[in-house]
C-alpha cells in the first residue's frame, strides 16, 4: 500500500464518489470543482493507460479505489487487470496479486521482442528459441522451425508454471 493509500478512508470515498462493479464506472456524487458536476464520470487516463482520480488533491489509480469501494480495504499487492485492459476496472476484472503473478499474466512480447511472440527469440543459427522465466531464471522450452510452434510451447508451459497466468 502508497502513503497516498492510507489517507483516504473508504467512508470519504463514497462520499464522493459512486462505483458501479458492473461497469467499472466511478461517477461524481460531490463535484471537486466548478468544472465538474455530479454525475460525471471521474478521473482521466493516464500516459499509461490507467484510470486515475484525483481525490483530496492526491491522485488514485481507479482500480485501486475500485478494490477499496467494494471490498472496504485497500488491496495488499497491487491490482491486476485479468483481461490486461488497463481502464477496465470492473471488479470482476480486478485482482490484489503480487507483483510477480500480475508479471505472468503477460499477454504481448517486449518491443525489442523481434520475433513478435511472447517466449520467443531468435536462434543465432536457424529457428525459433522458446523460453519462459520461472523464479527469476530462465528454463528452455526447445528449438523450434518457426516462431508459431515455438509460442505453442511458451503458452503450454506458461499454463503450467505460472499460476498467475490467465491465457
Amino acid at each position: 500500500m502508497s502513503d497516498a493509500d492510507s489517507t483516504l478512508t473508504h467512508e470519504r470515498l463514497t462520499e464522493l464518489l459512486r462505483y458501479d462493479p458492473i461497469s467499472g464506472v466511478f461517477v461524481w456524487l460531490k463535484p471537486p470543482g466548478r468544472r465538474v458536476r455530479a454525475g460525471d464520470r471521474a478521473g482521466t487516463i493516464s500516459e499509461k493507460g490507467y484510470r486515475k482520480i484525483r481525490i483530496d488533491g492526491r491522485g488514485y489509480k481507479a482500480s485501486r479505489l475500485a478494490w477499496l469501494y467494494v471490498t472496504r480495504q485497500w488491496p495488499v499487492h497491487g491490482i491486476d487487470h485479468h483481461n490486461c485492459c488497463r481502464d477496465d476496472d470492473r471488479f470482476e476484472n480486478l485482482r490484489d496479486v503480487t507483483f510477480t503473478t500480475n508479471q505472468q499474466n503477460k499477454r504481448k512480447p517486449q518491443r525489442r521482442n523481434k520475433t513478435g511472440f511472447l517466449g520467443v527469440r531468435r536462434s543465432q543459427h536457424s529457428g525459433f528459441i522458446a523460453e519462459i522465466q520461472v523464479d527469476d531464471r530462465s528454463i528452455y522450452l526447445g528449438s523450434y522451425r518457426i516462431a508459431e510452434e515455438a509460442h505453442a510451447a511458451y503458452v503450454a508451459a506458461k499454463r503450467i508454471l505460472h499460476p498467475g497466468c490467465t491465457i
